[in-house]
């Protein structure tokens, strides 16, 4: 057991969850605070409690009493006690879709996921305990098949990394393969390999020295087919 002091929340944090692919955090603070601070998603870093990231979702969603969970996506699913639908935005703060809940569930204030089974549980503020059926929260992240071809981001050690990771890829067929970095805009800032890669599986390794403290999208690609992963840096 153990208590990670953050950086992040105004007394109105209401909810969280632990992102596996991102090895971070996710808070969500409530509609209470300042302007600049309702309806706050922050990242967080699980080693130094420091903010990475924050995003705003005031234009989409209302937080009072409520939850965050993350899919298998690696999205992220936001609950609220004066919401009907349930939201869910990329890492990055990018809205994806409103999640319309049946007429009779309102109020909610918690939320877990089983995403293999298309499972959503949710619990509202009167202690009732919803199950949603055929709730989407995504394929794992690091892993897309197309074509019966696929690529696979099997390890990212260590993640988050201060001064270098290594990545191992595996392929089932040879291939041109592109590894690249990209911060959180969508701008490459690394190209870690650009050239064949036989059906194999091969560890590379990328260093941080030019990389600033943040999360940054680990891409691998061919002309057929992508996988990516999120990585953390921390300096």
């Amino acid at each position: 057991v153990d208590t990670l002091i953050t950086s992040f929340g105004d007394f109105h944090v209401v909810g969280g969850s632990y992102h596996p692919d991102r090895n971070t955090f996710f808070l969500v603070q409530d509609n209470v605070p300042a302007e600049e601070l309702e309806n706050l998603i922050a990242e967080i870093d699980p080693l130094t409690g420091d903010t990475l990231q924050t995003f705003q979702v005031t234009d989409f969603f209302s937080v009072s009493f409520g939850d965050l969970e993350v899919g298998s996506s690696g999205n992220l699913f936001v609950v609220s006690s004066v919401e009907d639908s349930i939201a869910e935005f990329t890492p990055e703060g990018v809205m994806v879709k409103m999640h319309a809940l049946p007429t009779d569930v309102s109020v909610l204030s918690g939320i877990a996921l089983d995403c293999a089974m298309e499972e959503a549980w949710v619990v509202s503020t009167t202690g009732m305990v919803y199950h949603l059926g055929q709730f989407p929260c995504g394929e794992p992240s690091n892993t897309i098949d197309i074509t019966n071809s696929k690529i696979e981001i099997s390890t990212v050690s260590p993640n988050p990394f201060r001064d270098e990771f290594n990545i191992s890829i595996s392929m089932q067929q040879a291939a041109s393969l592109r590894l690249t970095l990209s911060n959180i805009y969508g701008q490459e800032v690394q190209v870690i390999f650009d050239g064949r890669m036989e059906a194999v599986e091969k560890v590379f390794t990328s260093s941080a020295n030019e990389l600033a403290q943040g999360v940054y999208l680990l891409k691998a690609e061919t002309n057929e087919f992508t996988a990516t992963q999120s990585v953390v840096c921390v300096k």
